[in-house]
Formats: C-alpha cells, sequence, structure tokens
C-alpha cells in the first residue's frame, strides 16, 4: 500500500486509533497546540503501526516537529492569514471588485510592516520582507495605468475620500488629473440618444430648448457635482449606483 491510498477522512481515523484519541480537535475553535500534539504523538507511533503503510526510505518520525518549529509554524500562518483575506474581498464579491485593488493592496502592506517590525515576528521576519518586495512589484504594476484610481474614485461609497485620506498631496492631485482626463474622453465621444414618440414629432421650440440645454452643460461640472455629493454607504453594485446617480447630474 503507498501512503497516497489513504484518504481522509480515513487518515484521520487512523490517526486517532494509533495515538489512543478518539475525540481529535480538528474542530474549529480546539487549541492548535492540541492538534500539534496529537501530530506528534502520531509520528512517534505510526512506524510500529500496523495499520498505516511504511513510508519509502523514511520513516514518520522524520516528520516529527519540535515546540519551536510549531511556534514557526503559527507564525507563519498568521502571516499567510493576511494574504487570504485580500484575497477573499475579491472572490466572495459577484459585482465588479477592480476598485478595491488599490486598498486592499496597501492594506495588506501595512499588516505586514507591522508585523516585520514586531519582535514576535522576528523568527519569519526575512520571509515578510521577502513578501513586501513581491508586493511592491504588484504595486508598481498597478501603478503604470489609471484605471485602478478611476475605479475607485467612481465607487459611490468610497470616491476620492480614500485617496484624500491616505495619499500625499501631489500622487492624489495625479489621479485627480487622470480621472478627469479620462471622464473628458467619455463625455467628448458619448451622444446622448434622442427618442421620439411615433407620430408625436419634437415641436421646434422643444427642439431648440433641448439643444441650449446641451450647450449650456458641462461634462466636467457633472464629475465634481458626484466627487462633492454625499457618500453612498454599503453600495452592492457600484456600477448600479453610478447609472442611477448619472440621472440626477
Amino acid at each position: 500500500m503507498d501512503s497516497k491510498d489513504i484518504q481522509p477522512p480515513y487518515d484521520i481515523h487512523v490517526i486517532g486509533d494509533i495515538t489512543g484519541e478518539a475525540d481529535l480537535p480538528w474542530q474549529r475553535g480546539r487549541q492548535n497546540r492540541e492538534v500539534d500534539i496529537q501530530f506528534n504523538k502520531f509520528t512517534l507511533l505510526a512506524d510500529s503501526s500496523a495499520k498505516v503503510p511504511n513510508l519509502r526510505n523514511k520513516s514518520y518520525s522524520d516528520y516529527n516537529i519540535s515546540k519551536p518549529e510549531w511556534d514557526v509554524l503559527e507564525l507563519m500562518r498568521e502571516v499567510l492569514a493576511e494574504v487570504y483575506d485580500a484575497h477573499q474581498s475579491f472572490s466572495s464579491e459577484t459585482c465588479p471588485t477592480v476598485w478595491q485593488t488599490i486598498p486592499t493592496l496597501e492594506c495588506l502592506q501595512r499588516r505586514w510592516e507591522i508585523m516585520a517590525d514586531t519582535p514576535k515576528f522576528a523568527p519569519v521576519q526575512s520571509a515578510i520582507q521577502a513578501g513586501l518586495a513581491k508586493l511592491q512589484k504588484w504595486y508598481m504594476a498597478i501603478d503604470q495605468t489609471d484605471i485602478y484610481y478611476v475605479c475607485l474614485a467612481l465607487d459611490p461609497g468610497i470616491k476620492t475620500e480614500y485617496t484624500l485620506q491616505n495619499w500625499e498631496r501631489k500622487y492624489n492631485n495625479s489621479g485627480m488629473a487622470a480621472l478627469e482626463e479620462a471622464f473628458d474622453y467619455y463625455a467628448e465621444n458619448t451622444t446622448e440618444s434622442e427618442t421620439v414618440e411615433p407620430a408625436k414629432a419634437q415641436s421646434k421650440t422643444l427642439s431648440t430648448f433641448s439643444k441650449e440645454k446641451k450647450k449650456s452643460h458641462i461634462p466636467r461640472q457633472e464629475l465634481h457635482e458626484y466627487l462633492k455629493s454625499p457618500l453612498v454607504p454599503d453600495v452592492s453594485d457600484p456600477v448600479a449606483c453610478i447609472m442611477l446617480l448619472n440621472i440626477q447630474y
């Protein structure tokens, strides 16, 4: 029998049989240290048990983990949990999440920087620093396009509040200039469709009024009115919300 033939949950029951623990602490909320003890107990006893297959050129005791090693593994788990939480902020959504990119990366960076400066994480500090270097690489990549800032500013629940509070003035001004440029391009290339009801053509007076209204309309003013308006909290679908707000402006 090869070790790959053992499939969960059979292997969990085997561990329980060998260690003499019928109730293994795999449930959420139980202490991780209990799992550590049972794992080490299993690796020490498995070699002499007929209930598990022999390993090729190795023994189960080779996988015994010391307490210092368990402590480092726990630190690694905490560090990687930050990445998991960041990933979940994207994968758990059903609406566009491009706007979340900048805040999520910056939050992850701050969390890792704090960990790297905390004595508790000294054993894995070099690994955290390597992760920060990789994170910086991706951050520089998103800095090559304005789409992430534009999408963030167009989220009705955030707009430019995040960057105003967290960025230096020059970076925020640069992002705002990119947003205005994108908006101007959109305004110049978008024509308002006109619909005329059958057998009810517009009167000359109404048509003239409509044209004058368009002339007096300033697209950039529409953008500034949007940015100055109150934030809309708990927006589940930013795109749909923007379409509704567009009616107001």
